[in-house]
């Protein structure tokens, strides 16, 4: 047993000696001064970089032998005294084989970069501080052309030359702790709203067994931070292959994984993101390249969506020429879990300086009812129809560049209603902006409406004890905060609507035009135009929703409307009883959380004109005089209506409350002046006026009285109309 110890140990000093031997060797006959000289000029040689080590260089034997030089300097030829380097070393450690020491011709098997810095600069003219690599020997490589130095391409083909100095065998390539910055200060990535400053950090990368014409692992771990608030941290393995001196690269089995924050998407939450690349062709002489079935799997959380997850899924394929900058993505499919897709495809020019691409979009027949339940949003409370929003269909062309997106013609379907038009996004400006055209729209069938386990039982009593409940007691879904107010406050827009036909609480509109404007929940309507009942609607409007309670201000202007029709849409036993030509202008402001409130709060002024109307089931003429005489039966007052030919008003309304000021109707050889109000919470009202003749054939009472005779009118919105009006006894004593 003692002599196999001591075998052992015989054997452990001998490897120490020959190790001390070896390094005496290296130490004795390889100078590591002489290779950081021809570090030196290789970098020149094949980058058009100055290197320059202004550390040491010294033999680091164990755990193997290698070449340690510390504190490279990397610059561009030709930089001004105080120009900052375009890159800094803390050390780079060039492994060699022991083999190759003992035959005396070193041979490098492994380069470690130990804290990179690199610092790329687009300056505001456009110059880029790496430049210099476009001017590298062109000797290099048999496919270089006499003008290759003012291609934008050759920047990228100096890598080649820069990993041709390696022979790509090598068994390990690594980089520890590196950090790029990039800074652009270039106008037009200002106009992109690009960010200015991006800052890759904690670089950590490795391959391994490089050799020329195989695939090698490769695996890089990195930070990603950016100006404007968005960083990811990114993780990135595959396999490389790499012929320098034919200038081919190609990639396999890549697999991409990154965690984002991304400040427009969601202010708190991080993204998700992962991708992975079946195969990367890439041929630098003639500057084609293809990227092979990339599938892409995200998991995004956007503040829009309230915390909900939005996960997609895509598919696609790139071609492209580095030398043309032409590059385009085919078979586009993006899915998303229950069943909404979009299908397109997109080609870009002048990739990836200056991009502008153009291409198609369609989003083909989808439920959206069941996209926005599993978002968190119930369409039962969203929108009033029950089956609204279960067939939306969207295709459009696309075209931009790195300052703003178009869609110059998109068709849309919204259930059995088509859309048409245009929007674009420039991305120096918030929102976006649109001109939509619809033959017919319905809106009641999207706004929240009567629901009806809420309506009125069929029997009369029930019916009954629902007409006379408050307003919001008899219709509970005004009470029902706004749904969509959250979307409103998120997403900007300036546009123009054109509506051929459009629904709305029940009233029809022809010819609808508007200009629209929104601004983090404050949209304003600076024209509007459309006929309806019969005359037209113009004027203009804004509600500001960036707090919970809705205000809204709006100055209608009614010509000629259908007093009647008008008054059916809000409740048809009004509009059975007045009818007539309606005039009318008004400023008119109200606040509330809810439609109800809305109404209730509503306030304003405005003037009045009613020309050609009539008051039906009373002759107003005659229930004056029968209050006024005893003679005359009651059911005189009862007729088949009673002719305005003309009602001008001043009025105001607060709180719901309508007050008429020097108000004055006109009726056949009559007329009247008073004043009143109407109340729409209660659906009361209650007027004094005084009444006049105005020729023979007036009302007997007013032929022969020798003064004005009083009228009071008052009861509920709903009462008979026989039952308004009456003679002012007391006022006539």
């Amino acid at each position: 047993m003692k002599k196999a110890i001591y075998a052992l140990l015989a054997l452990v000093g001998a490897a120490i000696i020959a190790l001390a031997g070896v390094a005496m060797c290296v130490q004795l006959f390889f100078d590591p001064a002489d290779y950081a000289a021809r570090f030196e000029q290789r970098i020149a040689q094949h980058t058009g970089l100055v290197a320059r080590v202004d550390g040491s260089a010294h033999w680091k034997l164990f755990p193997h032998p290698a070449i340690a030089i510390d504190n490279v300097r990397i610059q561009r030829q030709g930089a001004s005294r105080g120009e900052a380097p375009l890159a800094r070393i803390d050390r780079v450690t060039v492994g060699v084989s022991v083999a190759s020491l003992i035959h005396r011709n070193v041979k490098i098997d492994s380069l470690s970069l130990y804290r990179p810095r690199v610092d790329l600069l687009r300056d505001a003219d456009g110059g880029r501080n790496w430049r210099a690599l476009a001017s590298t020997d062109s000797s290099s490589s048999d496919s270089h052309d006499a003008d290759s130095s003012t291609k934008p391409d050759d920047e990228i083909d100096s890598t080649a030359n820069a990993l041709n100095v390696l022979r790509l065998d090598l068994a390990k390539v690594e980089v520890i702790r590196g950090t790029l910055r990039y800074r652009d200060r270039s106008p037009a990535a200002a106009a992109a709203m690009l960010p200015a400053t991006m800052v890759v950090s904690n670089i950590n990368a490795s391959a391994s067994n490089l050799h020329e014409g195989d695939f090698f692992p490769v695996n890089i771990n990195a930070d990603i931070a950016a100006d404007n608030g968005t960083s990811s941290h990114v993780q990135l393995k595959g396999n490389v292959n790499a012929v320098p001196s034919k200038r081919l690269y190609a990639l396999q089995n890549v697999d991409l994984t990154a965690t984002s924050k991304v400040p427009w998407l969601s202010k708190e939450r991080s993204q998700y993101l992962k991708m992975t690349v079946a195969g990367i062709d890439s041929s630098r002489g003639r500057g084609d390249y293809n990227i092979d079935d990339v599938s892409i799997e995200a998991g995004l959380y956007p503040d829009l969506l309230n915390g909900y997850e939005l996960p997609l899924t895509a598919h696609f394929n790139v071609s492209g020429n580095s030398r043309s900058g032409d590059a385009s993505i085919q078979d586009l499919s993006v899915n998303s879990d229950d069943g909404w897709q979009a299908t397109g495809n997109l080609t870009a020019r002048d990739f990836p300086l200056s991009p502008r691409y153009s291409g198609n979009v369609t989003f083909p027949t989808t439920n959206l009812r069941t996209w926005l339940t599993r978002r968190g949003i119930d369409p039962q409370r969203a929108v009033a129809g029950p089956n609204a929003l279960s067939r939306v269909a969207l295709s459009a062309q696309v075209e931009g560049d790195t300052q703003y997106i178009s869609f110059p013609h998109f068709s849309a379907s919204l259930d059995k209603y088509n859309l048409s038009g245009e929007a674009s996004k420039v991305f120096a400006a918030s929102g976006f902006s649109f001109d939509v055209k619809s033959p017919m729209l319905n809106l009641d069938r999207y706004l929240p409406g009567k629901r009806s386990d809420i309506a009125p039982q069929d029997d009369a009593e029930a019916n009954k004890a629902h007409q006379q409940a408050p307003r919001n007691e008899a219709n509970p879904s005004l009470n029902r905060e706004f749904p969509w107010l959250g979307v409103l406050r998120q997403v900007d827009m300036q546009g123009k609507l054109a509506l051929g036909a459009l629904v709305l609480k029940g009233a029809r509109f022809r010819h609808v035009e508007a200009d629209i404007n929104n601004v983090e929940g404050y949209l304003s309507i600076p024209h509007l135009s459309a006929a309806v009942f019969g005359g037209r609607l113009s004027g203009s409007g804004a509600l500001d929703a960036r707090q919970r309670a809705v205000s809204v201000m709006v100055s209608p202007h009614l010509e000629q409307w259908d007093l009647g029709q008008a008054l059916n849409v809000v409740n048809p036993q009004w509009g059975d009883k007045i009818d007539g030509k309606l005039d009318l202008s008004a400023q008119l402001m109200t606040s509330g959380k809810s439609f109800g409130k809305l109404i209730d709060n509503l306030a304003g002024s405005g003037k009045v004109t009613l020309s050609d109307g009539r008051i039906r089931g009373i002759d107003v003429g005659n229930a004056l005089c029968r209050g006024a005489s005893s003679a005359l039966p009651t059911g005189d007052a009862v007729g088949e209506a009673s002719h305005i030919e003309r009602l001008n008003a001043d009025f105001t309304l607060n709180d719901g409350v309508v007050s008429m000021n020097d108000a004055f109707a006109a009726f056949p050889q009559w007329s009247a002046t008073g004043n009143g109000q109407a109340s729409f919470n209660n659906r009361t009202f209650i007027a004094r006026v005084l009444a006049r003749s105005d020729g023979k054939d007036a009302p007997h009472c007013l032929t022969t009285s020798s003064s004005d005779a009083p009228m009071r009118c008052h009861g509920g919105f709903d009462d008979a109309a026989e039952s308004w009006c009456v003679a002012d006894r007391y006022r006539m004593q």
